[in-house]
């Protein structure tokens, strides 16, 4: 997409070990070794798990062609369409835990303006809540 600025999504993968996010089936990552944050559980169309017996956590990179993640809205609840490559985590099953909940991070990622309203130059860092991992909740 912009060549020398972002890595291309087959570099991503390889340096993270994490799969692509593909809305229509699961990609597999190409390579066989484990990263820090690459895979480690099972599995699935939400990525590869963590492992965690609790609350694991589904990561995945999100390609530059899937506006099915990438158009949301920032922190001030403005449209945009986020350029740059980006990896989610989200929450799979509960197993031993009574309540996973999706936590997320602020991340700033170069982003076009879509609300129409912004300036003549739409491109800017926008403030965007990413999920990022799940944690095991107990409640009494």
């Amino acid at each position: 997409m912009f060549p020398g600025l972002f890595p291309a999504v087959q570099e991503y993968q390889r340096k993270t070990g994490l799969p692509i996010l593909s809305t229509n089936s699961c990609l597999s990552p190409s390579v066989q070794n484990s990263t820090s944050l690459g895979p480690k559980g099972k599995s699935s169309c939400l990525g590869m798990g963590d492992g965690d017996d609790c609350c694991e956590t589904f990561k995945h990179i999100v390609p530059y062609d899937d506006s099915t993640f990438r158009i949301r809205d920032d922190v001030d609840g403005e449209p945009r369409h986020i350029i740059q490559l980006f990896t989610r985590g989200t929450c799979g099953s509960t197993n031993d835990c009574q309540h996973c909940q999706q936590e997320n991070n602020l991340m700033g990622l170069l982003a076009i303006d879509l609300s129409g309203l912004g300036p003549v130059y739409p491109f800017g860092f926008y403030m965007f809540q990413i999920e990022s991992y799940c944690s095991c909740q107990s409640y009494t």
